[in-house]
Protein backbone atom coordinates (compact mmCIF):
# COMPACT_ATOMS: atom_id res chain seq x y z
CA UNK A 1 0.00 0.00 0.00
CA UNK A 2 1.48 3.43 -1.14
CA UNK A 3 0.26 6.15 1.19
CA UNK A 4 1.43 10.20 0.28
CA UNK A 5 2.81 12.19 2.35
CA UNK A 6 0.21 14.30 1.82
CA UNK A 7 -2.33 11.96 3.16
CA UNK A 8 -0.57 11.58 6.42
CA UNK A 9 0.23 15.10 7.30
CA UNK A 10 -3.31 15.42 6.13
CA UNK A 11 -4.53 12.67 8.79
CA UNK A 12 -1.96 13.80 11.23
CA UNK A 13 -3.30 17.79 11.50
CA UNK A 14 -6.92 16.62 11.89
CA UNK A 15 -6.05 14.19 14.54
CA UNK A 16 -4.07 16.66 16.95
CA UNK A 17 -6.94 18.32 16.77
CA UNK A 18 -8.75 15.74 18.79
CA UNK A 19 -8.96 15.76 22.36
CA UNK A 20 -5.98 13.67 24.27
CA UNK A 21 -8.23 11.10 25.30
CA UNK A 22 -9.17 10.60 21.29
CA UNK A 23 -5.71 10.94 20.23
CA UNK A 24 -4.45 8.12 22.68
CA UNK A 25 -7.96 5.65 22.30
CA UNK A 26 -5.89 5.95 18.36
CA UNK A 27 -3.01 5.02 19.01
CA UNK A 28 -4.17 2.09 21.09
CA UNK A 29 -5.98 0.76 17.85
CA UNK A 30 -3.15 1.35 15.85
CA UNK A 31 -0.59 -0.80 17.83
CA UNK A 32 -3.54 -3.37 18.18
CA UNK A 33 -3.25 -3.37 14.26
CA UNK A 34 0.45 -4.75 14.54
CA UNK A 35 0.01 -7.53 16.83
CA UNK A 36 -0.50 -10.51 15.26
CA UNK A 37 -3.43 -12.28 15.38
CA UNK A 38 -2.33 -16.02 15.65
CA UNK A 39 -0.55 -14.82 18.99
CA UNK A 40 -2.40 -16.91 21.19
CA UNK A 41 -1.82 -15.93 24.86
CA UNK A 42 -0.87 -19.29 25.72
CA UNK A 43 2.05 -21.50 24.75
CA UNK A 44 0.75 -24.20 22.41
CA UNK A 45 0.66 -27.69 23.96
CA UNK A 46 0.30 -26.48 27.21
CA UNK A 47 -2.75 -28.84 28.21
CA UNK A 48 -1.02 -31.39 27.19
CA UNK A 49 1.99 -30.43 29.16
CA UNK A 50 0.03 -30.42 32.28
CA UNK A 51 -1.78 -33.59 31.49
CA UNK A 52 1.48 -35.48 31.67
CA UNK A 53 2.41 -34.44 34.85
CA UNK A 54 -0.81 -34.89 36.44
CA UNK A 55 -1.13 -38.64 34.97
CA UNK A 56 2.27 -39.60 36.65
CA UNK A 57 2.43 -42.73 38.31
CA UNK A 58 4.59 -41.50 41.36
CA UNK A 59 2.72 -39.71 44.50
CA UNK A 60 3.49 -36.17 44.67
CA UNK A 61 6.71 -34.94 46.65
CA UNK A 62 6.57 -34.16 49.79
CA UNK A 63 6.86 -31.07 51.42
CA UNK A 64 10.51 -31.71 52.42
CA UNK A 65 11.41 -32.94 49.08
CA UNK A 66 10.19 -29.30 47.44
CA UNK A 67 12.07 -27.52 50.00
CA UNK A 68 15.13 -29.05 49.14
CA UNK A 69 15.06 -29.18 44.98
CA UNK A 70 14.32 -25.28 46.01
CA UNK A 71 17.73 -25.01 48.00
CA UNK A 72 19.43 -27.00 45.44
CA UNK A 73 18.55 -25.10 42.38
CA UNK A 74 18.93 -21.72 44.83
CA UNK A 75 22.76 -23.12 45.75
CA UNK A 76 22.92 -23.76 42.22
CA UNK A 77 21.86 -19.84 40.67
CA UNK A 78 23.22 -18.52 43.47
CA UNK A 79 26.49 -20.21 44.64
Amino acid sequence: MNVSTEAYETIRRTVLQWPADMRFALLRDLIYTLAPADNPTTPKGTLSIARGLLSADMPPPSDEQVRQWLGEHRQEKYG
